[in-house]
C-alpha cells in the first residue's frame, strides 16, 4: 500500500477502517432517513397516483409513458405491503440508496484497500444526488444502484473473463435499461472504458451488451417512440445546457468534498506516487467512464434536450470512485469520517428550518383561508402535491381548482412552452375570461393565485385581475395578501396572492 497519513497514524492500520466504517453506517442511515417525511413533490404524486392503478391498468397508463416500468412495479409493490405515507413511498428509495453505499463499496474494492474503499463510499453516500434520490419517489435511487452492480460486474467479467461473468452483466443491463433511459448513457461510459483499459474484451462486452438490450428494444422501445411522437413538448422543459447548469451538476455530485479538494490539489505528488496498491487504475476507469457517460450527453443536448442534473445519478458512482481515491491518496481514511460529519450537520441545519411553500404548505394555508365557491389558481407544476394534502383533508371542499395555463392540467407531469411568444395572445383571452368569472361572482367570493414559477407569464394574469371592471354589474377586485416563503420547496411556487370581489 503507497504511503498516506493512514499508514503513519499511531493507529493500527486495520482499526481506522472500522471505526470510519461504523461512522460511515451511522452517517448514511441518518441521511437516508432525514427527509423521509417530508412533503411530497408532483413528480412524487404522479409516481403515487400511477402505482395506485389495478395492475392491468397500471401497464397500460405505462406504455404511454416515456420512463420504463420496472420501478413502478417495486413501487407498487411497496406501497401494497405498507400504505402510502410519505415515509412508506419512500421505503424502496431509501433502501436502494443504502444498497447503494454498499455496492460501492463493493465496487471500490476491487481497485483499493479497505481505507481507500470505505472513503469512496463515503463520498458517495454525501453526495447532495445520492441523498436526494432516497427522498423522491422516483427511479434514481435505483438506477444508480443497478448502474453500480452492472459496473461491478463488468469489472469482473475483464479481470476473469467467463461466461456467468458476462451473464450476469447482461442481466444488470435487462434491469436498467427498464428503470431509466439514462442507463444507456452508462452503458456507453462503460463501453468507452473497456475500448480504452481492455481492447480485446471489447467485442464480447459488445456482445453481452447487445444481448442485455434486446428485452428493451422488443418490449418498451415502440412505446417509447410512440409516447415521444405524441407529447412533443414532454421534454420542452429541459434547456440546454449552460455553465450554471454544469456547475450545479458538479456541486450535486461532490457535495461536501468541494471543501477537502483543496487539500487534494496541495497534495497532488501523493497522486502519482506509485505503489503496489496504489489505486490508479480506479482513477482510469471512473474517469472514462465519466467521459463516456457524460459528454456524449451534453452534446446530444445542444441539439435534443436531455441533460439534466437529477439524471447524472448514474455517473455519481464513479465521481466517487475518482474523489475517494483522491483523498484516500492525498488525505486518508480520516477525510471519509470528515465528509460523512460535515455532510449530516448540513443536513440537521436545513431540517431546523420550516417547510416553505411546499404542497403541504399550500394545503395548509388554503385550508385556512379558502371557502367554498371561492377559485384556487395554480402555476406551473404546484398543483398535484398540493391537491394531494387536500384531497386528503377536505375531499368535498367545493373550491373551482385549475392550473394557469390551464394546459398544464391535462399533461401535470411537465410544463411545456408556456411561455412561448406564440402562445401569449391565448394567455391573455385566458386570464381576461378568468377574470371576468371571478368579477361575475358574488360578493365575497375569493381568488388564492400560487405563483413565483413563471413570473411573466402569471404576469398576465395579475394584469387581468387587477384592471378595472368594463362591465355594469361588475365590480373591480381588490388584492389582498395571503402567504409567502422565503424560500420555495420544489421550485413550484413562492407566494400566495388573493383577490377578493367586494
Amino acid at each position: 500500500m503507497p504511503s498516506h497519513p493512514a499508514s503513519d497514524s499511531a493507529t493500527p492500520p486495520e482499526v481506522v477502517p472500522r471505526a470510519v466504517t461504523g461512522l460511515v453506517v451511522a452517517g448514511a442511515i441518518l441521511l437516508g432517513l432525514i427527509n423521509a417525511n417530508v412533503s411530497l413533490k408532483a413528480d412524487d404524486v404522479g409516481s403515487l397516483h400511477a402505482v395506485l392503478a389495478p395492475w392491468p391498468d397500471l401497464i397500460g397508463n405505462l406504455s404511454k409513458d416515456v420512463h420504463p416500468p420496472l420501478y413502478f412495479f417495486f413501487l407498487k409493490a411497496f406501497v401494497s405491503a405498507l400504505g402510502d405515507g410519505e415515509w412508506a413511498l419512500r421505503v424502496f428509495s431509501i433502501v436502494c440508496y443504502w444498497l447503494g453505499g454498499a455496492a460501492m463499496y463493493r465496487l471500490a474494492r476491487r481497485f483499493l484497500p479497505p481505507a481507500g474503499a470505505i472513503q469512496a463510499a463515503a463520498v458517495f453516500l454525501t453526495a447532495p444526488l445520492a441523498v436526494l434520490s432516497a427522498e423522491l419517489v422516483r427511479m434514481y435511487s435505483m438506477t444508480g444502484l443497478l448502474g453500480i452492480l452492472a459496473a461491478t460486474t463488468l469489472v469482473d467479467f475483464v479481470r476473469r473473463p467467463g461466461w456467468r461473468g458476462m451473464a450476469a452483466f447482461t442481466g444488470w443491463t435487462v434491469l436498467g435499461t427498464f428503470t431509466h433511459i439514462w442507463f444507456f448513457c452508462l452503458l456507453a461510459g462503460l463501453g468507452l472504458a473497456v475500448l480504452l483499459r481492455a481492447p480485446a474484451l471489447l467485442w464480447r462486452v459488445a456482445l453481452g451488451m447487445a444481448a442485455g438490450l434486446v428485452p428493451y428494444a422488443l418490449f418498451w422501445l415502440p412505446m417509447l417512440w410512440r409516447q415521444l411522437e405524441l407529447s412533443s413538448e414532454a421534454m420542452a422543459w429541459l434547456p440546454a445546457p449552460d455553465l450554471d447548469m454544469l456547475t450545479q451538476t458538479v456541486l450535486l455530485w461532490l457535495g461536501v468534498s468541494v471543501l477537502l479538494l483543496p487539500w487534494v490539489i496541495w497534495r497532488w505528488r501523493r497522486l502519482s506516487a506509485k505503489g503496489p496498491e496504489d489505486g490508479r487504475e480506479a482513477a482510469a476507469w471512473a474517469l472514462w467512464i465519466l467521459v463516456g457517460c457524460i459528454l456524449p450527453a451534453i452534446a446530444v443536448s445542444f441539439y435534443k434536450p436531455f441533460f439534466y442534473p437529477r439524471f447524472t445519478l448514474v455517473a455519481i458512482p464513479f465521481v466517487a470512485l475518482l474523489v475517494g481515491w483522491a483523498l484516500w491518496r492525498t488525505a486518508g481514511v480520516q477525510s471519509a469520517g470528515a465528509l460523512v460529519i460535515l455532510a449530516c450537520l448540513m443536513a440537521l441545519g436545513l431540517r431546523a428550518y420550516p417547510e416553505n411553500c411546499t404542497g403541504r404548505v399550500a394545503a395548509r394555508q388554503l385550508l385556512e383561508h379558502a371557502r367554498p365557491g371561492d377559485f384556487v389558481i395554480f402555476t406551473g407544476l404546484s398543483r398535484p402535491a398540493a391537491r394531494h394534502y387536500l384531497d386528503r383533508t377536505r375531499p368535498g371542499r367545493n373550491w373551482q381548482e385549475q392550473t394557469f395555463p390551464a394546459e398544464i392540467d391535462t399533461h401535470p407531469g411537465y410544463e411545456g412552452r408556456v411561455g412561448a411568444p406564440a402562445r401569449l395572445p391565448g394567455l391573455r383571452r385566458e386570464a381576461a375570461a378568468l377574470a371576468d368569472r371571478l368579477r361575475q361572482s358574488p360578493p365575497g367570493t375569493q381568488l388564492f393565485f400560487l405563483e413565483g414559477r413563471f413570473p411573466d407569464v402569471e404576469a398576465i394574469l395579475k394584469q387581468a385581475l387587477s384592471a378595472p371592471a368594463s362591465g355594469a354589474t361588475a365590480a373591480s377586485l381588490q388584492p389582498f395578501p395571503v402567504a409567502a416563503c422565503p424560500a420555495d420547496g420544489g421550485g413550484y411556487f413562492h407566494t400566495i396572492s388573493g383577490w377578493r370581489v367586494p
